[in-house]
C-alpha cells in the first residue's frame, strides 16, 4: 500500500487581465507587465471603492496605471501605490500641523 500525498490547492490567477480593455496598444508592453499593471489596476480600485460600475472611474485608474507604466514604473506594488498616493493630495500636501488640528 502506497503512502497518500496530499498537495495544496491550486490557487490560479484570473486568466483575463482588466488593463486590457483600456490599453489601445498592447503590444507596447510584454505580458508580464500586462500581468502586473492589472494587478496594480484591480488592487488601486479595490482600494479607492471604485467597482465594476463605476467605468469612469475605472478607466481614470486605468489610465494612470498606463501612463504610469509608459514611464517604466512597472512593478506591481510601485504602480499601486502610486496610484493610491496620487488620489490621496489633500492629505499629502496638507501641512502636519493643520491635519492636527483637524482631529
Amino acid at each position: 500500500m502506497g503512502m497518500a500525498i496530499f498537495l495544496p490547492p491550486v490557487i490560479s490567477e484570473p486568466t483575463t487581465m482588466p488593463i486590457r480593455t483600456y490599453l489601445t496598444d498592447s503590444g507596447a508592453f510584454d505580458s508580464e507587465t500586462i500581468r502586473a499593471m492589472s494587478r496594480a489596476f484591480e488592487e488601486a480600485c479595490a482600494a479607492l471603492r471604485v467597482f465594476a460600475g463605476d467605468e469612469r472611474g475605472r478607466q481614470l485608474v486605468a489610465r494612470r496605471v498606463i501612463d504610469l507604466a509608459r514611464n517604466a514604473v512597472i512593478d506591481e506594488a510601485a504602480l499601486r501605490d502610486r496610484v493610491l498616493l496620487e488620489q490621496r493630495p489633500c492629505v499629502a500636501s496638507t501641512p502636519l500641523r493643520l491635519r492636527e488640528r483637524a482631529r
